[in-house]
C-alpha cells in the first residue's frame, strides 16, 4: 500500500520501499545466509518490480526499508493482513544485511509505526522454529509466546512449525523504554565505531 509512513530512531529508520528498492530487495532475498528462511523468489528484479506494484495497490500492507540515518540501506520489515475488530496485523518480511546491527532499533520503530501510527491492537509474527536466532531474539524483546503452527515454507508444498509471538498494545507501553535503551546503547555503540 502507498503510505508515508516514515520513523527515524537513533542511528535506523523506517522508510516505504518504493519500486527503485527493488534491486536491493533482490539482493536480500537471493542471499543464501539470509533467504534459508524465506519462501524463494526468482532471482529477477523484474518480478520483484511487479511484486512491489502489486503491494502498492494492496490495503493493509505497509511495506518498509530499513536504512541508516545517512540512506544506506540494511533490510525491509513490514506489517500485512490488516483484520479490523480489534484492528491488528501480521509483521514479517524482515530481512537484514548480513552484519547489520539494525535488528533492536528496526523493530522498535515497526511497533512505534503499529501502535502509535495506526492504532493497531496487536501484532503478531510467525518464526520457523528451525529460525532459533530469531525465535530467542523475540523472546527476549519481552513477545509473548502464543502458539506452533505449521505454515507453508515453499510454494510446492513444504511446510514446517512455528512458533507465534504477539506484542499488544498494552505490552508494548510496558516493554518500549526497554527496547529504547537497548537501540540507544547500539547507537552509541556504532558512533564509537564509526566517528
Amino acid at each position: 500500500m502507498r503510505h508515508d509512513c516514515t520513523l527515524e530512531g537513533a542511528a535506523y529508520r523506517i522508510r516505504p520501499a518504493v519500486q527503485s528498492d527493488a534491486p536491493f530487495i533482490l539482493s536480500l532475498r537471493t542471499d543464501p545466509l539470509l533467504s534459508r528462511f524465506l519462501h524463494p523468489v526468482s532471482g529477477r528484479v523484474e518480478d520483484q518490480v511487479a511484486w512491489l506494484k502489486a503491494y502498492e495497490e494492496r490495503e493493509g500492507d505497509w511495506y518498509w526499508i530499513i536504512e541508516q540515518r545517512d540512506g544506506t540501506p540494511e533490510g525491509t520489515i513490514g506489517l500485512y493482513d490488516l483484520r479490523p475488530d480489534p484492528p491488528h496485523a501480521e509483521w514479517g518480511r524482515w530481512i537484514l544485511r548480513q552484519g547489520s546491527q539494525a535488528a533492536v532499533e528496526s523493530v522498535l520503530l515497526l511497533y512505534q509505526a503499529a501502535f502509535e501510527r495506526i492504532g493497531l491492537a496487536w501484532v503478531f509474527c510467525r518464526t520457523l522454529v528451525e529460525n532459533a536466532q530469531v525465535v530467542s531474539f523475540h523472546d527476549s524483546c519481552g513477545l509473548e509466546r502464543q502458539r506452533m503452527v505449521n505454515v507453508a515454507v515453499h510454494p510446492e508444498g513444504a511446510s514446517g512449525d512455528a512458533v507465534v509471538h504477539r506484542m499488544t498494545r498494552e505490552r508494548w507501553a510496558e516493554l518500549a523504554p526497554g527496547l529504547q535503551s537497548k537501540a540507544e546503547r547500539v547507537a552509541r555503540m556504532l558512533e564509537r565505531v564509526h566517528g
